[in-house]
């Protein structure tokens, strides 16, 4: 019957704690034979984590004098693997009431733990990923709101002076009217100029109007004239009609490696492909850099590699970031080709 238990069960005396009996579930999970002799057998629990012996070896001691014994730990494998085990026993006793032996079952618990570990990891890197676009979008209403003021707030409030200036005090003769209007105008050209630049910051014109592969050039021109690094785009791919958030989310994702380069990366030059490969749209972006650690990729702190992930996820595709081999980082976004539905 116990040995067609899928799980260990065994069976240990109280009093030395060593086993008395284990059945063929224990070669699997611990890695071990049995013992041929179960005079010979080991201290129970065998092989126990050294993090977690001490506790275990505890709660055998203090947990069997209330009659049961229930703890989580793990053990090392002979090839030095680690697998957690979930650990129950009761004390069987006889019709004195004398302590006769510790019978127990210890399930394989490692998926489970693994699945776990990974959803609070998830879990983490959202939580910092939502407070990093909180603040991404406080920091983005900052300086908007202070180019709105400083600058665009500056140009209304000198305009509004000269046209109280102009119905006060009106010039005397056309020519030093027209000097003055020219004046306004040129106040006025300043104005409509920092409205294009600050609705640009928030999205960019050339994305709306002339498509994905010319904002990518925008922005590459952009971004090498303000960083220094030199930028070589490669496009092999039909834009029009693409869908607006297909777009969107490989503009963002670009702009944010990009950014990750020009912070990180200490490169000299930046590579960049863009192409539609088996229905799909791939875009990779390389540089020269010192390249990303290996750690660094799924750290939590890079939120920015979290959020061109979890853009790509929105729409169903992959992002990849990995080092290269002779130096450098590479960024490879796959995203399933989307086109707006033509008329009917």
């Amino acid at each position: 019957m116990a040995e067609s238990v899928h799980d260990v069960f065994w069976v240990a005396a109280p009093e030395s704690r060593r086993i008395r009996y284990v059945n063929h579930a224990y070669e699997r999970v611990w890695g071990r034979r049995r013992p041929a002799a179960w005079e010979e057998a080991p201290f129970w629990p065998e092989a126990v984590h050294p993090d977690d012996e001490i506790r275990v070896v505890a709660a055998l001691r203090s947990q069997t004098l209330s009659g049961r014994y229930d703890e989580v730990y793990r053990i090392v494998r002979p090839d030095s693997t680690e697998r957690w085990v979930w650990d129950r026993a009761v004390v069987v006793r006889d019709a004195a009431g004398r302590v006769r032996h510790l019978a127990g079952i210890a399930a394989d618990i490692t998926e489970r733990k693994k699945a776990e570990d990974a959803l609070r990891r998830s879990h983490a890197q959202l939580r910092a990923l939502s407070e990093r676009r909180e603040l991404v979008r406080e920091e983005e209403r900052t300086r908007v709101a202070r180019e709105i003021h400083d600058e665009l707030g500056q140009v209304l409030t000198t305009l509004k002076l000269d046209l109280a200036w102009l119905a006060d005090k009106p010039p005397a003769g056309p020519r030093a009217l027209r000097n003055r209007l020219r004046a306004l105008s040129r106040r006025i050209d300043g104005a409509i100029r920092t409205v294009q630049t600050i609705a640009t910051a928030l999205r960019p014109a050339p994305l709306d109007h002339l498509g994905l592969v010319a904002a990518l050039e925008w922005h590459a021109r952009q971004f090498q004239a303000l960083s220094g690094l030199r930028v070589d785009l490669d496009v092999a791919l039909n834009d029009p009609g693409l869908d607006p958030r297909l777009s969107i989310a490989v503009f963002r994702i670009f702009q944010e490696a990009l950014t990750n380069v020009a912070r990180h990366a200490g490169a000299s030059r930046v590579d960049v492909h863009l192409a539609e490969e088996d229905g799909a749209l791939r875009l990779d972006v390389i540089d020269d850099g010192r390249g990303i650690r290996e750690a660094a990729r799924d750290d939590i702190g890079s939120l920015g590699v979290l959020g061109m992930r979890e853009r790509a996820r929105s729409l169903a595709g992959e992002l990849d970031v990995r080092p290269l081999p002779g130096g450098g980082t590479a960024v490879s976004l796959r995203l399933p080709l989307r086109r707006e539905a033509g008329p009917p």
